[in-house]
């Protein structure tokens, strides 16, 4: 168990980035500048469908075809029509969801805190299924249509039947002593789940049976602390043309084969973030707060943009030419991918972003902390 000194240190990670862990370590995060915009942004809509209440959660909403489906933390389910932000239905579960919504192309899936998974029906909302998993999850359950993959924060992943929430099979991973308050979300295929654990694994479990295809230690502690040794894996996983990434808390950042689990490269790294991918580059969100473009290739880096450190962001989103990433004060940051510079600046919720921006047909879609969720079309450039 956690000493309160410990789970101090916890909480103090879950909000690195913001302030120091101590009083005499206190960081200021960075100071704005005025920039020229390049691009235009144009709100479309704006939508509260409820917030986090002052928990450090993140729920990122989800698109499924013309629909775009949110949660607040109290259990309310709402989705909206794409194009127009109007509601379509809403589900009031009357119970604190942990985790935000993950979803296949006829359900939603969701955790609560006290361990149930609720499959709703995407068409009218209704509830289909509820089952139940050892502990909290606070990362979006995620299903490719037959199975549901939930991973909980007692290191536990969960294979449930998409049809049902019967429990398939449990892989189990050794827990270390201190983590931080989170889990990484996992990634299903057809064939496989794909999971990063506190303990610094990555592992592939086969769908089936849920037996072991392999197991990679991606973060190997060092140092005398435990705190020191802390190499959590908090962010997801990326799948890009057969290679997983990923990257760690103190750990490094590295390309998997993901048939083998072999690694192809790796270098030293600290995110707490699922990273990115774009012109053939690796973006991710350093713990310090700087936004880091690596090339897949090389493995070198080909740009570092110091303006946003310790400024909390959320996750990074690549989408045409341009990265998006949300900080805690509500600004969401346009930089180019080309280079790092920033292009644009927004600021849809002044609680703060900290999920993943959406992008779908020239619009981009962001949740606030507040539970405001609007969309913004990419208009031409403002260069002469």
């Amino acid at each position: 168990m956690l000493t309160l000194r410990r789970a101090a240190m916890v909480l103090c990670l879950a909000l690195l980035g913001l302030t120091g862990c101590s009083s005499t370590e206190k960081v200021e995060p960075a100071k704005l500048h005025s920039i020229k915009p390049e691009i235009e942004l144009k709100r479309l809509w704006n939508v509260n469908v409820g917030g986090y209440d002052g928990k450090l959660l993140t729920f990122s909403p989800v698109i499924v075809e013309d629909r775009i489906f949110a949660l607040g933390h109290k259990g309310n389910v709402v989705a909206l029509n794409l194009a127009n932000g109007k509601k379509i239905w809403e589900q009031k579960l009357k119970a604190e969801a942990s985790s935000g919504l993950g979803a296949d192309r006829q359900h939603l899936y969701l955790a609560l805190f006290d361990g149930r998974v609720i499959a709703l029906d995407q068409a009218d909302g209704q509830v289909v299924w509820e089952g139940r998993v050892s502990s909290e999850a606070l990362a979006p359950p995620q299903s490719n249509g037959r199975l549901v993959a939930v991973q909980t924060i007692d290191g536990k992943l969960f294979g449930l039947e998409a049809d049902t929430g019967a429990q398939r099979w449990v892989y189990s991973s050794a827990s270390p002593t201190l983590s931080l308050r989170g889990s990484a979300t996992p990634l299903i295929i057809r064939e496989v789940t794909y999971a990063g654990f506190a303990n610094g694994d990555v592992v592939a479990i086969e769908n089936r049976t849920g037996g072991t295809v392999w197991q990679r230690k991606v973060g190997v502690p060092t140092g005398r602390t435990e705190l020191e040794r802390l190499v959590d894996i908090d962010g997801g996983l990326l799948l890009d043309d057969g290679v997983l990434y990923t990257v760690g808390y103190q750990s490094k950042v590295a390309a998997l084969d993901a048939v083998n689990g072999r690694e192809l490269w790796s270098k030293p790294a600290s995110s707490l973030r699922t990273p990115a991918s774009g012109y053939s580059n690796l973006y991710y969100v350093a713990d310090d707060g700087d936004v880091v473009a690596l090339s897949k290739a090389s493995q070198a880096d080909v740009w570092r943009q110091e303006g946003l450190k310790h400024r909390a962001l959320g996750e990074p989103a690549a989408f045409l030419d341009l990265i998006a990433v949300g900080d805690f004060e509500g600004y969401v940051h346009f930089l180019s991918q080309l280079d790092g510079r920033f292009v644009a600046r927004i600021r849809p919720d002044s609680k703060g972003v900290r999920s993943q921006p959406l992008y779908a047909n020239g619009v981009i879609y962001i949740l606030g902390n507040d539970g405001k969720l609007s969309a913004w079309r990419v208009l031409e450039s403002n260069k002469e």
